[in-house]
Order: structure tokens, then C-alpha cells, then sequence
């Protein structure tokens, strides 16, 4: 009776995973005047607006360039993967869909440098090759049952900062560029371990999803240290070796942790520890024998809640200028005095970026979606006057990116 208890839970669980893994049809729909062309190559079948054909026959023959080195640690072969090129949205990422096997690269490049000097297309398709490797990594063993059983189970064995760290650790090994060398992908958790604050593993392992209130860093950044720290003292083959027993047994809980456990002779638990000491200690050395410039403090942080404030300019009475994100409420634009008191100016649409101020007025840009063709958006530059928190729109449906207001 136990063992049969056993086995229907089990089958009940395995149902729950493939449901929620994160993996779903993608039926967002392109506008139907895209003129479709294909490019075949011997691992990629690439399919694009006629528009970029040229830019296609790039990215066809880098993609065929960087796929061995991407590969090789992984010691896997790649099936045939479809890729859309989509110059439709205004959005800069890419992903990678392990059911219905295919992904998507966005053309409009990152505003904000997030991923480094590296030229958009050829950066972001150097991590999102490692996530191809990765689905055909895992498609062996228990995980070996068609592609949505293959994408559910994978999710289950594998935690999300091995599959975003390892990729951010191969975008970086092989551009001149990628997030693990700039300073800004590192500033939270070199913050947080300068200050004396850890997180555990599996707090740090939930990234953005652990807290509303601490400030815990992203699994690409816990990601692509542990990923790193992992590589360089347990050899290049050690995730090849972890990914190969978590796939044969990734219906067994908490696998992962057992295949590190076997392949390294130590607990995640006790590796993530290390690493984030050896850090700790290489972060320190870098502040021995350094001046730094006194600095002012305008704004303590709110105790009540994790509040983000990015200034943006100094308004002509003196008071500060800034963007202000929370959990708890609409981003804004606020004044902060020189008391240290924020005032707002106006809550703004959750989907503005690049945002300039020249002393009086605000200028940004906003995303708008075609309410008929989900993969169909444009920008709004809007205007902001800082004084009275009117605002217009100054163009609708436009391609413009970083707007920056004139000083007068």
C-alpha cells in the first residue's frame, strides 16, 4: 500500500513539474506582413524578416563559429535548432525554449550596456549558445522522453544559477567582453560581502524570487561566480559530470545536490561557502592601501521597505533628481531635499527606460505593444516638466531608443 502511495504521488509530482517548468507553447503571433526567408545551416536552421538577410548570413556563420567552443566542456552534440531573428519588438534580449524546441534573438541592441563592449548580436548569442548546449546536455537518461518531459524534469534537477551562471561564464571566456567583467553585474554582491552580509545557498540560489526586503544579487551573478569557482578547482569536466547524473536521475529530489556531492567530494553547500570567502578575501585586498573621496549621504535608506533610488540631476533650488523603484508600488520620479525628504513627482509606466533630465524636464521612453501581433512593440518618448508633473507624448509608435532632452 506504501509503495503504491509512493507511486502515484510521484506521477502526480512529475505532472506538477512538466506543468509549471516554465516551458509553454509560444503562440504570440507576428504581424502577417513579414516576408519570411530561411538559412540552413549544419546545426541551425535560421529563419528572418527578408530585411535581414545580410545580418542573417552574419549570425548563421558565427553561430557555426562559436558553437564548438560553446560545446565542448559539455562534451555533447547539438541537434538541429530552429532560430527566429526578430527585429519586430524593441526589446534587447534573446532566449532559448526547450518545448517546442527553438529560440528567439531580438535585434535591437541593449541600451544600458548590460552584457558589456561586446557587439549586441554576436554577445548575446554567446550566451545563449551555452543554453542550446545545455537542453541537448540534458536530453539523455530519465530526462529522454520527448521535449516537454526533457524541459520539465531538467528544470526539476537542475537549479537556475548552474544554467544562467555557466552561461554568463561562457560569454565572458569567449568575447572580449561579457557581464563577469564589468562592474556593475558584481556591485550587489561585492556590497554585500564588503558589509558583512551572506546569504545561504539556497536564499542566494533564489536570486530576485528570495526577498522583498534584502538585497539579494541575481542567480547570474551567484551563478557565474559559483559556476567559476566550480570550474577552476574541480576542472573543466566537473559540471560535464554533474549534468550527466542529474539528467540519468532527475526524478530523484535534490540530485543536483547529491551528483556535486559525488563528483567533487564536497556539499554545494560547503563549495557556495568557499567561494563566496574567497571572494570576500579578493575583494578586500583590492581596498588595502586605497584613498577614497569623503562622500555626503542625502538619502538613508528606508527601513520599511527596499526602495531603489537612481539619481538622475540636480534641480535648480538644489534638491536631487531621481528614479525610485520598490516592490511595493509603481517606479516614480521623486525630489529628494536637501533634508533628505522625498517628494513625488509623478509614478511612472513600469515599462520606461533611459530616462534624462536637464533641471526642469524629464524625457523618456516607453514600450507600447500592438494589442492584435504580441510580437510587435514600438517606443513613446514622453516628456515630464519637473515643477508641475504634466506630461506629453512627443512621438507615438517610433523606433527611437535613448532620448536625451536638450540643456535649455
Amino acid at each position: 500500500m506504501k509503495i503504491k502511495k509512493l507511486v502515484i504521488g510521484l506521477c502526480i509530482f512529475t505532472v506538477f513539474v512538466l506543468t509549471v517548468s516554465g516551458q509553454s507553447i509560444d503562440n504570440v503571433q507576428f504581424p502577417p506582413d513579414v516576408k519570411w526567408k530561411k538559412i540552413e545551416t549544419s546545426k541551425f536552421i535560421l529563419i528572418f524578416p527578408e530585411s535581414l538577410e545580410q545580418k542573417a548570413e552574419e549570425i548563421a556563420g558565427e553561430l557555426e563559429t562559436y558553437y564548438p567552443a560553446d560545446e565542448s566542456s559539455l562534451n555533447t552534440a547539438a541537434m538541429k535548432w530552429p532560430i527566429i531573428i526578430n527585429n519586430s519588438l524593441i526589446y534587447s534580449n534573446a532566449y532559448v525554449m526547450g518545448a517546442p524546441r527553438h529560440s528567439q534573438l531580438y535585434t535591437v541592441p541593449s541600451q544600458d550596456g548590460f552584457m558589456g563592449t561586446s557587439e549586441w548580436l554576436y554577445g548575446i548569442w554567446s550566451h545563449e549558445l551555452r543554453h542550446i548546449v545545455q537542453n541537448d546536455k540534458m536530453l539523455r537518461g530519465f530526462t529522454e522522453f520527448a521535449e516537454y518531459g526533457a524541459s520539465g524534469m531538467s528544470n526539476f534537477a537542475v537549479p537556475r544559477w548552474l544554467i544562467e551562471g555557466d552561461a554568463v561564464l561562457t560569454e565572458t571566456m569567449l568575447t572580449t567582453s561579457g557581464r563577469g567583467r564589468l562592474a556593475d553585474f558584481e556591485r550587489v554582491l561585492r556590497t554585500n560581502l564588503l558589509g558583512g552580509v551572506e546569504w545561504n545557498y539556497y536564499k542566494s540560489g533564489l536570486g530576485y524570487y528570495a526577498s522583498y526586503r534584502s538585497n539579494v544579487p541575481s542567480w547570474y551573478v551567484m551563478g557565474y561566480h559559483l559556476s567559476e569557482y566550480v570550474r577552476s578547482t574541480y576542472g573543466i569536466d566537473a559540471f560535464n559530470k554533474i549534468l550527466d547524473i542529474s539528467a540519468d536521475f532527475s526524478f530523484t529530489p535534490l540530485i543536483f545536490n547529491i551528483a556535486v556531492k559525488k563528483v567533487t567530494g564536497s556539499t554545494i553547500q560547503d563549495i557556495y561557502a568557499d567561494c563566496m570567502e574567497q571572494l570576500t578575501t579578493a575583494w578586500e585586498e583590492q581596498l588595502e592601501g586605497r584613498e577614497f573621496s569623503s562622500i555626503k549621504i542625502v538619502k538613508q535608506a528606508e527601513e520599511d521597505q527596499r526602495s531603489e533610488f537612481f539619481p538622475l540631476g540636480v534641480f535648480e533650488d538644489g534638491s536631487i533628481a531621481a528614479y525610485r523603484t520598490s516592490f511595493s508600488s509603481l517606479p516614480s520620479l521623486v525630489r529628494i531635499t536637501a533634508g533628505g525628504r522625498t517628494e513625488l513627482i509623478s509614478k511612472i509606466n513600469p515599462f520606461s527606460d533611459n530616462i534624462s533630465f536637464n533641471g526642469k524636464t524629464f524625457c523618456w521612453i516607453e514600450t507600447k505593444q500592438d494589442v492584435r501581433w504580441g510580437n510587435r512593440s514600438w517606443s513613446v518618448v514622453r516628456v515630464l516638466d519637473g515643477e508641475t508633473g504634466e506630461s506629453r507624448i512627443i512621438t507615438d509608435k517610433s523606433r527611437y531608443l535613448s532620448p536625451s532632452i536638450s540643456p535649455d
